[in-house]
């Protein structure tokens, strides 16, 4: 099933990263205020994709689908913007793992429902970024499993984290369908997206 719709990124939903804020303070009449509308903020937005391939290279499945950032991802990213102290050693998000738990993630959630414990979390230690388009950025994360260490598990979630092992979890989501691999040279590249810009 191919989904390329990429999703909206708003303040009524939560696509993955969501941090909205609204600092303008107007200096004109020597007090402090904030005029500016919620409308006017800045926006952060995620999603991911999934593409699993076989062996011979033909895409089998590819989805783009949304994310939730739970309590603790919202704390984590609080403290690396602000300096604020909610979250606990808290690093770079670069690693990706997989699941095969199939319950729909919550604002509690620390981690996977059911991490895999033979498919490690993989790394992607430089992360690319889109700086074409004015008051846009897009970062994109993006890692491969392969069947050579993940075959013999039928896979159902994803989240996004800061070490290859606990840490903390910023975003997490279900895939729309379960994915398995087969052979050793099957792939599964999941992709994180990370939009910035200005509303």
């Amino acid at each position: 099933m191919l989904n390329s719709t990429k999703p909206l990124v708003g303040i009524s939903s939560i696509l993955a990263v969501l941090l909205v804020v609204s600092i303008a303070p107007n200096f004109d009449s020597g007090i402090l205020t904030n005029d500016v509308p919620v409308s006017d903020s800045y926006i952060t937005g995620g999603y991911f994709t999934a593409t699993l391939e076989n062996w011979k290279g033909e895409v089998l499945y590819e989805e783009t689908f949304d994310n939730l950032v739970p309590n603790e991802g919202l704390e984590c990213i609080s403290d690396h913007v602000f300096g604020t102290t909610e979250c606990v050693g808290e690093a770079t998000f670069n690693y990706i793992g997989i699941g095969t738990g199939v319950i729909t993630p919550v604002d509690s959630d620390t981690a996977l429902g059911a991490e895999s414990g033979t498919c490690a979390r993989v790394q992607d230690a430089t992360p690319s970024m889109n700086t074409v388009t004015d008051g846009e950025r897009l970062s994109t994360f993006q890692v491969v499993f392969t069947g050579a260490n993940c075959i013999g598990e039928v896979y159902g979630e994803v989240g996004l984290f800061d070490q290859s092992t606990v840490g903390n979890m910023v975003a997490t989501a279900l895939l729309p369908n379960t994915v398995q691999l087969f052979n050793a040279s099957d792939t599964l590249t999941v992709t994180y997206n990370i939009e910035n810009r200005n509303n």
